[in-house]
């Protein structure tokens, strides 16, 4: 059941949600958590309202649940979207239509909101400010300003309330993930609680907008003499945690090809410069813009690139960095062994892994795009069969491998549609070859020496005294073997609520036994020759009774 502290603290946004799903026709779901008789919905209620949206199809009935329930979802939809070897290709449409689609809140919010946050009035502050925003998101709206300095600004605002509600439907979530993984088993291969917690870290991120201010600083650093991409300018004196201004992006957005072929730009040449872009952020920089959907891409004037939202952002770590290049490097020599190898060096696979069928699923895996042209491969398709593979096992994936996966995918169709031809392979491999080359540079070797052998004497110097301290805690019988039931909580619930049950039928018993034992001793006051005392006792009882029936019924356990 939903944890009952979170439920009374949020009931009403709970009783929402569970609404909207119903009104969608997710009763089947709701039935299924166990959560109806929580929220008192009958079942005649479930089939009524999801004959209302039966003309619809399932994947429009998420997008419209989605839009409905408000930030956090939409931006949950967006998450699930921006990973289509994760989800139905069908849902994936479905759900993309979400990151343009959203209202926007009213003018007046938003004003409160800018002068609240940079401590003057809107006028003082801007000599022109838009009253209808140029773009609107599930987090926040962009309006188009003017500084007193005559310059053209974008100044990006948070919705209000949006950090309350966020926090709010982390913690309904978290609940709804844990019910699902335990009563609809075919949702746990999905992981439902581990996408919450991302969902949870990325949106905490996004609503900080001097976080996003910082993303755009390094990225500016990163690409200051690149003529093929343009970073906005961040107006640091406009920028607070809820607001922030930067210089305008005056392009064409990705998706209008037709607009893209009347100004006269490149298409095949931008294709191939936005990869080796992706490319350069993950393998160069290892800082890389990690939501490169359509609405986030514009083109400038002179066949530039002009990324816009930064919330969402990955970085790789050095040890990331060595098992990417590991992957990549064996992939490349089709050799499935080293790719289980560096998997069980970064402590990935599950301690039961079989080692002998994994290895004979990447081979399967290598050999499937065998000899198949470069142009023909799709990076989507290569994803979605390693996920599969990783799912199937059970390997962990780093959350920031993921991120570089979606980034890439999701890239891939942005440049598929500018060109059809473009050949993600032939642009990633030049990478792979500098990182074979840099695993066997002489410095990098060198450096790994000696941290090994300074991890080696740390380890020498420390071992007698942990030998010391062991000796101490066995020989004073503080060392204790630790047992993990698993799979028993579902039991222990059932025999908790079996014995609580047994426990008010024993008190309904005895309330009984003591109002027969007062009436038939004559005892208290009299009505009608009854004892009033014994006859409530029987009141009581039949209170108490009527509400064990009722609870019995409603478990579904007779």
């Amino acid at each position: 059941m939903l944890r009952f502290g979170s439920r009374l603290k949020h009931y009403g946004r709970y009783s929402q949600i569970v609404g909207v799903l119903i009104r969608h026709g997710f009763g089947e779901f709701i039935d299924r958590m166990k959560i109806r008789s929580v929220f008192k919905i009958g079942r005649k209620s479930l089939l009524r309202e999801s004959a209302r949206v039966a003309e619809l199809t399932y994947a429009e009935r998420i997008r419209s649940t989605m839009e409905e329930l408000g930030p956090s979802f939409i931006k949950f939809g967006q998450m699930l979207a921006s990973r289509p070897f994760l989800i139905p290709v069908e849902l994936t449409a479905e759900l993309v239509k979400l990151q343009d689609a959203v209202a926007p809140c009213e003018y007046d919010l938003i004003q409160k909101t800018v002068e609240e946050e940079l401590g003057k009035p809107i006028l003082e502050l801007f000599s022109e400010f838009a009253r209808e925003p140029v773009a609107s998101a599930s987090l926040a709206q962009v309006h188009i300003a003017r500084t007193h300095d005559g310059k053209p600004v974008a100044v990006k605002v948070l919705r209000p309330g949006v950090e309350q509600m966020l926090r709010i439907d982390m913690d309904i979530l978290r609940d709804v993930a844990g019910l699902l993984e335990k009563y609809v088993p075919e949702s746990r291969q999905y992981k439902p609680t581990e996408l919450v917690d991302e969902l949870a870290r990325a949106t905490r991120r996004e609503v900080d907008l001097y976080y996003e201010a910082r993303n755009i600083e390094v990225f500016g650093i990163n690409f200051a003499e690149d003529d093929r991409i343009e970073i906005p300018t961040v107006h640091w004196e406009y920028c607070s945690t809820r607001v922030l201004t930067t210089s305008v992006v005056d392009g064409i957005k990705v998706s209008m090809i037709d607009d893209l072929k009347r100004a006269g730009h490149d298409l095949p040449l931008l294709a191939k410069q936005g990869a080796q872009i992706v490319f350069k952020m993950i393998f160069e920089d290892r800082f890389f813009h990690a939501d490169p959907h359509p609405g986030n891409l514009f083109i400038l004037p002179g066949d530039r690139w002009a990324p816009v939202d930064f919330g969402l952002v990955g970085q790789l770590s050095e040890s990331a960095i060595d098992l990417l290049a590991g992957i990549l490097i064996a992939a490349n020599r089709k050799d499935a062994r080293a790719i289980v190898r560096i998997l069980a060096t970064h402590d990935l696979l599950p301690d039961d892994a079989n080692v002998g069928s994994l290895e004979t699923e990447f081979t399967e895996l290598l050999y499937r795009y065998h000899k198949i042209p470069l142009k023909q491969i799709n990076m989507k398709a290569i994803f979605a069969d390693g996920l599969d593979v990783f799912v199937r096992y059970n390997i962990r994936m780093p959350a920031n491998l993921m991120l570089l996966g979606k980034a890439i995918v999701t890239y891939e169709e942005v440049g598929r549609a500018l060109d059809p031809n473009l050949n993600m392979i032939g642009e990633v491999e030049p990478h792979i070859k500098r990182l074979a080359l840099r695993k066997l540079n002489p410095k990098k070797i060198s450096m790994e020496l000696l941290a090994l052998l300074g991890s080696a004497a740390d380890f020498i110097s420390e071992a007698p005294a942990e030998v010391r301290r062991l000796s101490q805690k066995l020989l004073r019988g503080e060392l204790g073997l630790l047992l993990r039931h698993r799979g028993l909580d579902r039991l222990a619930n059932d025999m908790d609520r079996s014995s609580n049950r047994l426990s008010f039928a024993i008190i309904i018993g005895a309330v009984i036994i003591g109002s027969s034992l007062i009436i038939s001793n004559e005892i208290g006051l009299m009505f009608h020759g009854v004892s009033l005392l014994g006859l409530t006792g029987y009141l009581i009882a039949a209170a108490l009774g009527l509400g064990l029936i009722i609870s019995i019924i409603r478990s579904g356990r007779l």
